[in-house]
């Protein structure tokens, strides 16, 4: 073995010396590499001659390890924001504020709340084999701090995790310490969030993440096919065409040996580990566990039904449903499951929360969850157990099981979705029907309408203002909660305004206005398309708020393509949509993370926002909305195309809300 790849080298130095003679250099001269190649085959051919501690890429007798983000290492790493994207590279992941730079984060959070950042790794050239590994310390209490934590008192380290960023935006869970392949080029992201305990004890708390290298180097034998395709090589650049052609020949041989010659060797090298310092501030703020901000999200029953192969009204079905609504629950989201409705219903719905039968202790349990603050139930069947909107295999409740449910503390956040965006007279007068059905099964039932635009048909030119102003009184007999599209809303500051006059003219204080985005809008606007930027995905939250929405739906948090028929299918965008639109979660099974449901990197920063509201409600509470909304629009956010891309912008206004609360 050694003897052949003594013969490859002498073949390799010969043939280079050829090309650099045809190249114009000196006779005789070779480049470095070549002889870094030799005496790296002459160490590994000897075991007796294989240094025994780490040493560097290319240098066979060095005992110094890499240092991390310098020249010589094959890593950059870096933290940033969870709003920054790291496609951008370190170089434009700027925290830009002053605590927190590339090795030392900062984070400011209440208890109850998630705070996330983001770690990158980068690969410094073409290096295969590479691998890293990320560790976490306890998070102790600080004790030059005054901080009221104990000092010695710390952070349960099952409060901290890691995931992998995967294309689109999936987070794929990974156990501390595990080695991870890198690619050979390119930015592997990691996403590492802190679930602070609402009995945690305010205070700045101190801990570390550590990114260790690890390169898993060739033995002599396995080097022998990468030689001989170099050698390969060496012959076609002896018969390169002019010396354009020849020196990218003789470029592509010297890189093709400095890989091999960084990774001859036997077993593996660790490179010095980068060290992470993350600062994390817990204020003795609490948000609530169930949201006063509701937020409905829509989860595709079809999508579920037919990639998972599971049929409805199944022990497997139910299964699956319950693990997406206690997945959605985590996000501060209130699942409801949908599909279209019969034939000749139009856009009619068919929703709900429960996979069980409504009146089930079952269904009663689940929708008694302290984390659900809205929930949806199925329009009942008739006294011939007939339901308008379902096509086979109805789930419609009872009369009976309505009554019993209507006896529940829970009761108080049932809601009913009947039609989604009317855009018709017809249209509309057949919510009025339905909902008249409804009232005789539910005398006061709490029925939401979504809604883009006024009827086509109407009094006012289609697409105008004032036709959509005509909704609040076609929809005052059938509906409860107002709820309407941020893209019709525009970018008037007085649009929002002036819908909710017009809703309370039509309906009094028993309306509510909420707000929903579905395809539009686009940017600049917020909303949770996968091409926009972390700012966007924070912000909608924040429009709906400031806006004066009493809640906020998506219309779909799985809507994939829906021929898949396997969770470990790839994800394919659905068409006509903008990309990301309708999709915030993945199978686990097709990342290989198991069975539960995978977040988005957008969901994460959807989240972030809607506990940016929690602090802002708080606020609120206690100095006024119009206060509140003051601070946020000279601070954050002024409207749909002026609001800050700055994370430490939005840590102020998160660290003076805060303040403000306690004082």
């Amino acid at each position: 073995m050694e003897d052949d790849i003594k013969q490859l080298s002498s073949s390799l130095k010969d043939s280079l010396q050829v090309t650099n003679v045809k190249a114009g250099t000196k006779q005789g001269e070779m480049p470095t590499s070549v002889q870094t190649l030799s005496n790296a085959v002459s160490s590994s051919s000897d075991p007796a001659q294989t240094p025994s501690t780490p040493s560097s890429v290319g240098t066979s007798t060095s005992t110094q390890p890499w240092l991390l983000g310098t020249a010589s290492s094959p890593l950059s790493v870096w933290a940033t924001s969870a709003v920054n994207n790291l496609s951008d590279g370190p170089q434009r992941n700027a925290w830009d504020d002053a605590l927190n730079t590339g090795t030392n984060v900062r984070l400011l959070v209440a208890r109850g709340e998630r705070a996330s950042f983001q770690v990158g790794v980068s690969s410094q050239g073409s290096v295969r084999g590479l691998e890293v590994a990320i560790t976490c310390s306890r998070f102790n209490a600080d004790r030059s701090s005054k901080s009221c934590a104990i000092p010695g008192t710390g952070l349960n380290p099952s409060c901290v995790s890691l995931r992998r960023i995967y294309p689109p935006d999936a987070l794929v869970p990974c156990a501390w310490g595990a080695r991870l392949s890198m690619p050979e080029e390119g930015t592997v992201g990691f996403w590492v969030s802190i679930d602070v305990p609402t009995s945690q004890d305010p205070g700045l708390y101190q801990g570390d993440l550590t990114v260790a290298g690890h390169v898993s180097l060739l033995p002599a034998k396995a080097a022998v096919p990468a030689l001989r395709s170099v050698a390969d090589k060496c012959s076609r650049a002896t018969s390169a065409d002019g010396p354009v052609d020849l020196y990218k020949a003789l470029k592509s041989v010297e890189d093709e040996i400095r890989r091999i010659s960084s990774q001859l060797d036997h077993g593996s090298r660790m490179l010095l580990p980068e060290v992470l310092s993350v600062s994390l501030e817990v204020v003795d703020v609490q948000i609530p566990q169930c949201p006063s901000f509701p937020v409905l999200c829509g989860l595709s029953e079809e999508v579920l039904e037919n990639r998972w192969q599971v049929e409805r009204n199944s022990e497997e079905w139910r299964t699956l449903l319950c693990r997406h609504f206690r997945f959605m629950l985590r996000y501060r989201m209130c699942p409801y499951f949908c599909r279209w409705g019969a034939r000749g219903c139009g856009m009619g719905l068919v929703t709900y929360t429960s996979p069980f039968p409504i009146g089930s202790p079952m269904a009663d349990e689940l929708l008694s969850s302290p984390q659900l603050c809205r929930y949806v139930v199925p329009f009942p069947s008739d006294e011939n157990g007939a339901a308008p909107l379902e096509a086979e295999d109805a789930t419609a409740p009872t009369h009976a099981s309505l009554k019993h449910a209507q006896a529940q503390p829970h009761w108080a956040k049932a809601m009913f979705y009947l039609f989604d965006e009317p855009t018709t007279t017809a249209e509309y007068e057949k919510l009025d029907l339905w909902a008249s059905r409804l009232r005789e099964t539910v005398p006061k039932p709490t029925v939401l309408t979504t809604f883009y635009c006024g009827p086509k048909d109407g009094t006012f030119p289609e697409g105008s203002w004032q036709s959509l102003m005509e909704v609040p009184e076609l929809l005052k007999d059938s509906t409860q909660v107002f709820c309407v599209s941020q893209w019709a809303l525009g970018e008037d500051p007085s649009a929002p305004r002036e819908l909710a006059d017009t809703i309370m003219h039509a309906v009094g204080d028993s309306g509510e206005q909420w707000s929903y985005v579905c395809m539009g809008p686009g940017s600049p606007h917020p909303n949770w398309h996968l091409n926009m930027t972390g700012g966007q995905h924070r912000a909608v939250a924040w429009r709906a708020w400031a806006e004066g929405a009493r809640g906020l739906l998506y219309w779909g948090a799985n809507c994939y393509d829906t021929a898949a028929a396997s969770p470990c299918e790839p994800i394919t965008f659905r068409r006509g949509l903008p990309p990301g639109d309708g999709v915030l979660i993945y199978p686990g099974e097709r990342y290989g993370a198991g069975q539960e449901p995978l977040a988005s990197v957008r969901l994460e920063r959807a989240l972030i926002g809607l506990q940016d509201v929690e602090l802002l409600e708080q606020h609120a509470a206690k100095f006024g909305r119009a206060t509140t909304v003051e601070i946020m629009r000279s601070r954050a956010y002024s409207g749909p195309r002026s609001f800050t891309q700055s994370w430490s912008e939005m840590e102020s206004l998160r660290a003076l809300v805060a303040r403000q609360i306690l004082a």
